[in-house]
């Protein structure tokens, strides 16, 4: 709902989910042309692709700067030791 009323048109931006989920809102999110979820595969470089999900630390994402227009998080705060690093 505040996706939609804050981004009307979010299926024609880009869109990076972290812990995205073959559930839940994910299947949703990806209908976005420029979609990513990732997950946290501490076992696995960083940037690569892991089943479904490309592997990314939030508090050293490997993306470009400007790579994505929306940012969706959910239940995942609470599980990072440096969330200022997550938010910069």
């Amino acid at each position: 709902m505040v996706l939609l009323e804050m981004r009307p048109n979010w299926r024609g931006h880009r869109i990076h989910e972290s812990s995205a989920a073959k559930r839940g809102i994910s299947p949703k999110l990806s209908q976005a042309i420029g979609y990513v979820g990732s997950q946290y595969y501490p076992d696995k470089p960083w940037g690569e692709t892991v089943g479904d999900f490309r592997n990314e630390n939030l508090e050293a994402l490997t993306f470009p700067d400007d790579e994505f227009d929306i940012t969706v998080t959910l239940d995942v705060m609470e599980h990072v030791y440096n969330p200022d690093k997550v938010f910069q």
